[in-house]
């Protein structure tokens, strides 16, 4: 366990801050005061995060011999065109704040990158501190459902609302720290993952088991059909990367897929969660919003095309015109294309396709080291995970929970440390 915190940790502790609101608002309410006491957390957390990093890469002239890895540079790129969006954008202020937001993460990756060639092994200590975070968050979901069921269960808008024929009439969603039931089942699946690679790497234990089900609960209750389905992709991908004999692999595929087979219409029932199938079919609706966005992209100058019209804030505004009710086009494709144009889409699509080739090359070098599974194999399926939400909702091209993992998982696989040893480091 990390049971002793050093000064160089803070930084990363107020970059963990700037991901969390204490309350939510609507896009209409941030319009008209994009500060105030609903976001002072992060506002404050972004401000001390970017102070205590520049502090120290000045001081310690660690700017000098910057190191980033090849899938962050990309991110970079993508956050430097995002200055050219700004020509055509409607809404300034959003997109500045957003473009700052960005830069402060990218900062923190800078900060973990030179930290970890001061003290080796210093990234993965990081990567480990972020997903106890996300154990914090989880735990705050499960105390908001002792103490407040009815907040914590969310049964639909009314009586009408169709997740009352669901199978289960309910979605779990965090409310002491608001968090939608999408990224209780997204951030829950990542620990999921990461708990079974730990028990098949380490054993098992009573604790794990504890958090196996309970990370488990939260899968199932949030109803995250992204996340069901990614943490299902990352398994497969489990089974086939491991050590395991061929025939063993045959037959934990073939097993799944009879499991999948013998009950697909209660889990077709289970996913549709109380919805029509054409409903699913059209991803919830969205279909309507991308024909819309694609639309406008089609009509928009060639400038917009190329570069777009408001980093992170150009989705918002087109959104609102189709959908008035999410202020989203709830894909991370759709959403870069009208917010960073065909330039950022070219980033974005580089920074997936790097970091796949930085994991490969990861994974090769745990099977030279005889690892049962190794932090390559971890990290193929949390990004497997994140990568299945980015369909369906923007995810890295917003400052979010899982752009912090994303760089967080990334310092990790291009720190020095040879050996990854789970919550075991030197301290500092």
């Amino acid at each position: 366990m990390i049971n002793k915190i050093s000064r160089v940790d803070y930084p990363l502790f107020f970059l963990f801050g700037t991901v969390i609101n204490f309350s939510s608002r609507t896009v209409a309410q941030a319009q008209g005061n994009l500060f105030s006491t609903d976001n002072i957390t992060r506002m404050v957390c972004l401000s001390v995060a970017f102070f205590l990093i520049s502090f120290y890469m000045i001081k310690t002239r660690e700017i000098e011999r910057l190191h980033i890895s090849a899938p962050i540079f990309w991110l970079f790129l993508f956050w430097i065109g995002g200055v050219l969006s700004f020509v055509f954008c409607e809404w300034m202020s959003y997109a500045l704040v957003k473009w700052i937001e960005y830069f402060v993460i990218l900062l923190g990756a800078c900060y973990i990158s030179c930290l970890d060639r001061k003290i080796p092994g210093y990234a993965l200590r990081s990567y480990e501190m972020m997903k106890i975070f996300l154990e914090v968050l989880i735990a705050s979901v499960m105390i908001g459902v002792l103490i407040d069921p009815e907040r914590a269960l969310y049964r639909g808008e009314n009586e009408y609302s169709a997740l009352r024929d669901a199978v289960l009439p309910f979605i779990l969603r965090g409310w002491i720290i608001p968090i939608t039931s999408t990224s209780v089942g997204m951030i829950s699946a990542i620990l999921l993952f990461d708990q079974i690679i730990k028990i098949l790497d380490e054993g098992v234990h009573f604790n794990d088991v504890v958090k196996l089900c309970i990370f488990s609960g939260c899968v199932i209750t949030a109803q995250s059909r992204t996340a069901i389905i990614g943490l299902s992709i990352a398994l497969v991908f489990l089974v086939i990367c491991s050590r395991m004999s061929k025939k063993t692999k045959i037959f934990f595929i073939a097993f799944g897929i009879t499991i999948l087979l013998t009950f697909s219409p209660e889990l077709f029932s289970f996913l549709l969660r109380g919805q029509e199938g054409e409903v699913l079919a059209s991803f919830s609706g969205r279909t309507v919003w991308w024909k819309y966005a694609w639309n406008f992209f089609k009509q928009s100058n060639d400038y917009i095309k190329l570069f777009g019209n408001g980093f992170a804030a150009g989705e918002k505004i087109i959104a609102a015109r189709s959908n008035a009710v999410m202020y989203t086009l709830d894909s991370e494709y759709f959403a870069i294309l009208i917010s960073n144009g065909l330039f950022g889409l070219f980033c974005y699509g580089l920074f997936w396709i790097k970091t796949f080739q930085k994991i490969r090359i990861r994974i090769k070098q745990d099977r030279r080291e005889n690892k049962k599974f190794g932090l390559g194999i971890e990290v193929l399926g949390v990004s497997i995970i994140i990568l299945c939400r980015t369909f369906t909702v923007t995810s890295l091209a917003l400052h979010t929970y899982y752009l912090l993992i994303m760089v967080f998982l990334l310092c990790a696989i291009d720190g020095k440390a040879k050996s990854f040893q789970r919550r075991n480091f030197n301290e500092y």
